[in-house]
């Protein structure tokens, strides 16, 4: 039940042409991403307010890390003539690989697993205690929310 609801959102979602503008650099390039991944076709219009001129992904967007990990992740799902794409690959490959070589933090962390293996050429199942691993390294993490993780990442692998 919960699964076809999910199927109906994101066929909402997939058919509508007008994108919230409170989406950032971060919330728009999951959306994209999740919908791909859905196979659901999505237009790549949804990042023209982060594009400048000549066609170019703004420069100011360079100081948001974690968005532009969000959409190297979603530039992995593009078509074959999707320049958009093509230019947010370019672009965020070449501000996450200067972030990675100046800091040192879980994200530098989060940046170059996605580098080694972007999330859709992983499996969730595997990929899963590293990503709880990172997560525990948060300051802002959710204890009940780990705690739970962790339960059920066992629970999995005591099944098989």
């Amino acid at each position: 039940v919960i699964e076809q609801h999910l199927e109906e959102i994101f066929e909402l979602l997939a058919n509508s042409e007008e994108y919230p503008q409170f989406y950032d650099l971060f919330t728009a390039p999951l959306h994209f991403r999740l919908l791909r991944q859905h196979h659901l076709n999505i237009s790549c219009g949804i990042f023209d307010k982060f594009m400048g001129a000549h066609g170019k992904f703004k420069e100011s967007l360079s100081s948001d890390t974690r968005g532009l990990l969000s959409l190297y992740e979603a530039a992995q799902r593009r078509a074959h003539d999707e320049s958009i794409l093509e230019e947010a690959l370019t672009f965020t490959i070449i501000h996450l690989i200067c972030y990675v070589l100046n800091g040192d933090s879980t994200l530098t962390t989060q940046v170059r697993h996605a580098f080694k293996q972007p999330v859709h050429k992983g499996s969730l199942r595997i990929d899963v205690r590293h990503y709880i691993a990172i997560y525990e390294e948060e300051e802002s993490h959710h204890e009940l929310l780990l705690k739970f993780t962790k339960m059920d990442y066992n629970l999995l692998q005591m099944l098989h």
